[in-house]
């Protein structure tokens, strides 16, 4: 079975993945990645919208995500009693939609996208988007 524990035992990525433990605040190699890493996100994602907007994909990409929202949010609506969690294995999914031009990192993107589906679906099959609330008795 597929798990990414291993990944709590690196030294640098000492925001509790449940593993490695690390309480010197200066220990800055974990935001200097995150940083990092985020500014990447930040420019594929930019440069993936621009070029759906050029193949003139980018209005009923943005259709779909404010749909799926939508129905999200309506039932979360419903189930007052729960919390909205997205799974890694959805956000696998909801990546798939970006990756519609064929360019080099929208090929990246596509295959972290389906890696992250199929790891989270292999380690725990597909869950729901609703958690229950844990009471505090």
């Amino acid at each position: 079975m597929l798990h990414l524990s291993f990944l709590a035992y690196i030294p640098w990525l000492n925001f509790d993945l449940g593993g490695y433990k690390y309480n010197d605040v200066s220990h800055t190699a974990t935001y200097v990645v995150l940083v990092v890493v985020g500014l990447v996100l930040l420019a594929t994602v930019a440069f993936l919208l621009v070029h759906l907007h050029r193949q003139s994909k980018l209005y009923r990409t943005l259709t779909g995500y404010v749909l799926l929202t939508l129905y999200c949010l309506f039932v979360y609506a419903l189930f007052p009693s729960t919390i909205l969690h997205l799974h890694h294995v959805m956000v696998g999914v909801a990546l798939l939609p970006l990756t519609r031009v064929p360019k080099w990192p929208a090929f990246a993107v596509q295959a972290a996208g389906l890696g992250l589906f199929i790891q989270g679906y292999a380690a725990w099959g597909w869950p729901t988007f609703l958690d229950i609330l844990r009471t505090c008795a």
